[in-house]
C-alpha cells in the first residue's frame, strides 16, 4: 500500500472555509424571516429598491449612496436577495483580508477566513442589508490596495467610505 501524504494549498483551504461559511449563510438568509437592524435594514433595502424610480434617493445620506447604488440589483429581486448582497460583500472581505495576511506573510493565512466571518457580530450582519459589510468591503479593500502598492486606489476607496457608511 501506498502511502501518500495529502497536503492543501492555503487557497484551497481558504476557499474551502469560503464555500462552507457562503452556504450556510445562504442557507440562513433563505430559511430566517428575521434581520438584524431593524428599521434601517427595511430602510436600505427600500431606497435600493425604488432609487430607478427615484434616482434622488442615490443622493440620500440616509441610503449611503455606494451600498444603495451597488444594492440596486438585488433590492429588484427582493429582500432575500438583499441579504445576498451582505453575504457577497462579506465573502469578498474574507477574501480580501486573506489576500492581505498571505501577503503579509503568515504561515496560515486561511485562519483569517473563519475569524472574521464567524465572529458572532458580524456573521449576524451578515445576514441582514445593513452598511457595515459595504464598509467593511472597502476598507479591507483599501488596506490590500496599499501592501499591493496600488497607492491611488487605496487613497481612493478610504475616501469614499463615509459615502458607504459614514459614522465609520
Amino acid at each position: 500500500m501506498i502511502n501518500k501524504k495529502y497536503t492543501f494549498s492555503n487557497n484551497t483551504i481558504a476557499l474551502f472555509f469560503l464555500a462552507i461559511i457562503a452556504i450556510a449563510a445562504g442557507y440562513l438568509a433563505i430559511i430566517s424571516k428575521g434581520y438584524e437592524g431593524g428599521a434601517d435594514t427595511l430602510g436600505h433595502y427600500i431606497i435600493s429598491r425604488y432609487a430607478l424610480q427615484k434616482p434622488v434617493l442615490l443622493l440620500s445620506i440616509w441610503g449611503r449612496p455606494i451600498f444603495s447604488l451597488f444594492g440596486i440589483p438585488f433590492a429588484l429581486l427582493g429582500f432575500t436577495a438583499m441579504k445576498f448582497y451582505t453575504i457577497l460583500a462579506g465573502l469578498l472581505s474574507g477574501w480580501l483580508t486573506y489576500l492581505t495576511v498571505r501577503r503579509l506573510g503568515y504561515s496560515q493565512p486561511w485562519l483569517v477566513i473563519p475569524m472574521v466571518l464567524l465572529a458572532p457580530i458580524y456573521f449576524l450582519l451578515l445576514l441582514s442589508p445593513l452598511t457595515e459589510t459595504i464598509m467593511a468591503l472597502m476598507l479591507i479593500a483599501a488596506i490590500w490596495a496599499f501592501f499591493d502598492k496600488r497607492y491611488i486606489l487605496a487613497a481612493l476607496l478610504i475616501s469614499f467610505i463615509p459615502f458607504a457608511r459614514f459614522e465609520a
